[in-house]
Parts: structure tokens; C-alpha cells; sequence
């Protein structure tokens, strides 16, 4: 009985202290809320200074892209004006005004891109998205053309 009582004891015993061992204070737990905060913070520093150092590349990069975009809509529409098909036309003229303003869109998104406050992969991920979409818009049309 006394070794029971004795191992019962010992358990208890290192039970308690490893319970009390391993509690923080709460002082000690704001010390490391504030340290996560620091640590998240000097992140989001460095993920903005990431964002800054490449956003006047990808700038560069789609204004050309853009550019091109404006030059392959000049020649569609001198191509469908020497065509005469007064129905397709019509049609195809609303399709290149629809290509125009979305080549429009994606230009003041670009230049309104606020590097201090926004959220750069997300914005990169969508902008990209958006140009292969119209790139595809191009693309199809173009094969419109060639029918």
C-alpha cells in the first residue's frame, strides 16, 4: 500500500511540475505576441520593398504589351474597313471597340496601381489573368478574320 501511495505521489508530483513549468505568465505572453507582430511587420515591410522593385518592370513590360495591343486594333480596323461585308462589319466593329476598352482598362489599372497599398501577387496574378484573356480576345478574332 505504501508503494502505491508513494508511486501515486511521484506522479502527482511530476505532473504538477511539468504543468507549472510549461504555463506562461501572461506577461511573458504578451512578449511574444509582440515579437510576432514585429516579425509580421519587418515581412510586410520586406514584401513591399519586393513589390516596389519590381513593379516598374512589369510596368514597363505591359505598357509595351498595351502598346502593341492599340497597334494590332489600328490594323484590324483599317482591315475591316477595306473589307465592304456591311453585316459582319457592324459586328466586328463592336467586338474591336469592346477589344479597345478592355486594352483601355487594363492601361488605368496599370497606372493606378498603388504599390504602398495594395496587395502586389494579387494584383499581378489578376492583371496577368485579365492580359492573356484579351491576348486570347486578339486571338480569336484574328482567326474571325482569316475565315
Amino acid at each position: 500500500m505504501k508503494k502505491i501511495f508513494l508511486a501515486f505521489t511521484v506522479i502527482t508530483t511530476l505532473i504538477s511540475a511539468i504543468t507549472l513549468t510549461s504555463c506562461q505568465s501572461s506577461a511573458e505572453k504578451v512578449q511574444d505576441a509582440k515579437a510576432n507582430v514585429q516579425n509580421a511587420n519587418e515581412q510586410l515591410q520586406d514584401a513591399k520593398q519586393e513589390a516596389n522593385a519590381e513593379y516598374p518592370q512589369f510596368k514597363k513590360d505591359e505598357e509595351t504589351q498595351i502598346a502593341i495591343n492599340e497597334t494590332r486594333i489600328a490594323e484590324i480596323r483599317a482591315r475591316i474597313s477595306d473589307s465592304g461585308k456591311a453585316p459582319l462589319d457592324g459586328l466586328r466593329k463592336k467586338r474591336i471597340d469592346d477589344l479597345e476598352a478592355r486594352n483601355s482598362e487594363l492601361r488605368s489599372r496599370l497606372y493606378g496601381y498603388d504599390a504602398e497599398h495594395s496587395d502586389w501577387v494579387t494584383f499581378k496574378a489578376g492583371f496577368n489573368r485579365d492580359m492573356d484573356k484579351l491576348r486570347d480576345a486578339f486571338n480569336d478574332f484574328g482567326n474571325d478574320l482569316k475565315k
